[in-house]
Parts: structure tokens; C-alpha cells; sequence
């Protein structure tokens, strides 16, 4: 087998187009020659159950290499809130905010200056997120 001259596939699990735009866009603040391919549509959804965040996204990313054959990207999180038995809960007391997309709105992030994910800019959320410090660690890890 030869060398390939194209950029090696990375395949993205999620099917939230929202989080695939904001991981391509955290992504490509790095060159790290990979092409980032979304799911491809053919590949059902995987069964989340696993006991916590990180069997759900080693489900996932299993799932992908298995009918990709490439490697995969995939991440699983949400909120808990102790308080609330563990769901999800108000972190803002009414959304505030145009960008981001699902608890953005409402999450007001301890490292930040009292904004919501949703008033902040791209590269502002990037720079404190959970998703954005992951993908840094991610590249570390890569290069």
C-alpha cells in the first residue's frame, strides 16, 4: 500500500448539525490534516447505554469505525444539576442571547464575565467550553 497524498478522514458522530459546525469550527483552528467527514446517513443510531458520558461516545465512535472503517470523533455530555436529582437546570433566569444553540441560551459559565455561551463570540465559548477544551486537548494529544 502507498502513501495516501489526500488528508486522513475523521468521522464525525454526531447528527447535530449545530455541534458538527461548532467541532469543524473549533477543528480548523488547527492543521492537522484531517478531513472531517460528517456521519454518513446509512449509519443508524447508536443505542446510548452505557452507564455514563464516556461509554456513550466510545459507543458511538466504535459504531463509526465499524461501518466507516476510518477513525471517528465522538463526544457525549449534558447538564447535571445535583440539586435537580441530576436534570438539567436554570443557569441564567431567562435565556439571553442570539448564538450557540441548545442550553447556550441559558448557560452562564463560572469562568466567564456573567454572559451566557449565547452572547459570547465563537471563539470567546471556544476558549472556556467543555467541547472546546476537549478538542484542545484532542490536538495535544495528536501532534
Amino acid at each position: 500500500m502507498g502513501a495516501s497524498s489526500g488528508p486522513a478522514p475523521l468521522v464525525l458522530a454526531s447528527a447535530n448539525p449545530k455541534k458538527v459546525a461548532e467541532l469543524r469550527e473549533i477543528l480548523a483552528e488547527h492543521s492537522l490534516g484531517l478531513e472531517l467527514v460528517p456521519r454518513p446517513s446509512e449509519v443508524p443510531e447508536v443505542v446510548e447505554d452505557a452507564p455514563d458520558f464516556v461509554g456513550n461516545a466510545r459507543l458511538k465512535a466504535a459504531a463509526l469505525v465499524a461501518a466507516t472503517g476510518h477513525a471517528a470523533l465522538a463526544d457525549d455530555s449534558g447538564l447535571e444539576v445535583d440539586a435537580l436529582d441530576g436534570a438539567p437546570g436554570v443557569i441564567a433566569e431567562a435565556p439571553r442571547g442570539d448564538s450557540g444553540f441548545g442550553y447556550d441560551p441559558v448557560f452562564v459559565p463560572a469562568e466567564g464575565d456573567g454572559r451566557t455561551f449565547a452572547e459570547m463570540s465563537a471563539a470567546e465559548k471556544h476558549a472556556i467550553s467543555h467541547r472546546g477544551r476537549a478538542l484542545r486537548s484532542l490536538v495535544a494529544q495528536l501532534t
